[in-house]
């Protein structure tokens, strides 16, 4: 047991009750004693839901540091993408029990496979119908109102079917320009919201066409 407690970084606190620990250090108890029957897999459910902002941070730092030195394999189970990312060595985002998408964390940030994935990860998504095709690397689309826009067509658009289409939130950038029937990938849009998010702002837009 003062083992693992030292394992925790817990021994000074070994003759305290539970009630006396903090939500970290309670934390740490309860990784003790999963890790005290030798477990070739220990599944965490959870584990940081309860924490504030900082000790979820740090407890996040500390069971990757525990993994690497016990060398043992840990299921993560998080609703948390930013969790996910920051753990996992594979990724696998379910919906209602049916795996969605596995694979590393870039890849399947960069690459999601469908709605649900890109969606969780928290891309902008976007409908629209096939218009027409201005040359090999640009295609026009229209939405439901029957505006257009030109896209690069990076991911070589079906043309017979509704069209879906993520954009990563960190690859947006908002300007106060009017808009060119010439340029591509530009939306107009008008700000109906922004919220403060500490080191960003969460920006609110309205789809218009010009």
């Amino acid at each position: 047991a003062r083992e693992f407690l030292n394992l925790v970084d817990m021994s000074s606190f070994s003759e305290r009750f539970p009630s006396q620990l903090s939500g970290g250090q309670q934390q740490r108890i309860a990784l003790a004693r999963s890790l005290i029957s030798n477990p070739s897999i220990l599944l965490l459910d959870e584990p940081l839901s309860a924490l504030d902002p900082f000790l979820r941070i740090k407890m996040r730092s500390e069971l990757k540091q525990f993994q690497r030195k016990l060398g043992i394999s840990f299921v993560h189970v998080t609703h948390s993408q930013e969790e996910a990312l920051a753990l996992a060595d594979i990724i696998i985002v379910m919906n209602e029990g049916k795996v969605e998408q596995q694979g590393t964390p870039e890849n399947i940030f960069n690459h999601p496979k469908n709605k649900f994935v890109a969606n969780f990860f928290g891309h902008n998504l976007f409908k629209a119908f096939f218009n027409e095709i201005i040359d090999k690397e640009y295609v026009s689309l229209k939405d439901e109102q029957d505006s257009s826009y030109k896209i690069y067509n990076i991911n070589k658009i079906n043309y017979n079917n509704e069209i879906h289409f993520a954009v990563r939130k960190d690859s947006i950038k908002i300007r106060n320009q009017p808009l060119s029937n010439m340029e591509y990938n530009v939306l107009g849009c008008k700000i109906s919201n922004i919220e403060n998010a500490g080191i960003s702002s969460i920006v609110t837009l309205e789809y218009f066409n010009k």
